[in-house]
């Protein structure tokens, strides 16, 4: 019998809770050439979720995350769902109709994007009624908000919202091949009842594993296993923010030395 407590916020439990475990200072992110310890994370991610505080985010409203695989990323899914908002995140290389439908959909205040994904988005920014900030990674030169200078100005003191376990925490979004993708709302109770069957029984996930995912962080098959269930194991992600080809992944294969692959069949042909 899994027992989920009624009060609790699945970010502190996949990610802060490393810190009393005794993993403050193990990676858990590798990005290009560079580590990110468990402590850096939570810091990082606090700092996201006083900036977003500070915008006029509030529990249960929704973010868009238009961003690539990177520190950011993560730091953003957690900043959000640690302040009791619901995290929506969708992939980096849409059109901008794709993009309007999202903004509109998820009604999200604040959507944070990608320098690089920004120019996709621009033209439908203005359509969206409920969107009163775009922050920008990357995009010092932009006209919007930075995402680094709020980060640089933030607390990295933050009180995380105590969520009750049915309280959504984050938006999977369906395929679209039956129409438009809808938004599947997931609880806190739903990820750590997930994690502990699929996660921790199934996959067995240990704190020396290391994962590197062929699917981007936005889809959730490859976000749950290697930067929620991982995290909630104490294990480490690679993380890299380019379109994924059979020949990085055999490149990230022999550099970082992964016990834990997440494929899809396409890549598994093409490889």
């Amino acid at each position: 019998m899994i027992e989920i407590p009624e009060k609790i916020n699945m970010a502190q439990f996949y990610l802060d809770r490393n810190l009393e475990l005794n993993r403050a200072d193990k990676t858990a992110v590798y990005c290009k050439d560079k580590t990110y310890s468990y402590t850096q994370l939570v810091s990082f991610s606090n700092k996201v979720g006083n900036f977003l505080k500070t915008l006029g985010v509030e529990v249960e409203d929704r973010v868009l995350m238009v961003i690539n695989d990177s520190p950011e990323f993560v730091a953003s899914w957690y900043g959000i769902i640690k302040i009791g908002a619901v995290a929506t995140d969708v992939y980096s290389y849409l059109r901008a109709k794709d993009y309007e439908y999202f903004l509109n959909y998820t009604r999200a205040k604040v959507v944070i994007v990608d320098a690089d994904a920004l120019p996709r988005m621009e033209s439908v920014l203005g359509n969206s009624k409920y969107l009163k900030h775009v922050v920008v990674i990357g995009g010092s030169g932009t006209d919007y908000l930075s995402f680094e200078k709020m980060v640089e100005v933030a607390s990295d003191d933050l009180e995380i919202e105590q969520t009750h376990a049915d309280d959504v925490a984050l938006w999977k979004f369906t395929s679209g091949s039956t129409g438009q993708p809808k938004g599947v709302q997931l609880t806190h109770r739903n990820s750590l009842f997930n994690y502990h069957t699929y996660g921790r029984q199934v996959l067995g996930l240990e704190p020396d594993d290391i994962v590197l995912t062929v699917p981007k962080m936005f889809f959730g098959y490859a976000r749950d296993i290697a930067m929620v269930y991982g995290f909630g194991s104490g294990a480490a992600v690679v993380l890299f923010p380019e379109r994924t080809r059979a020949e990085g992944i055999f490149d990230y294969i022999e550099k970082f030395r992964p016990t834990v692959l997440v494929n899809v069949p396409t890549m598994i042909n093409s490889m």
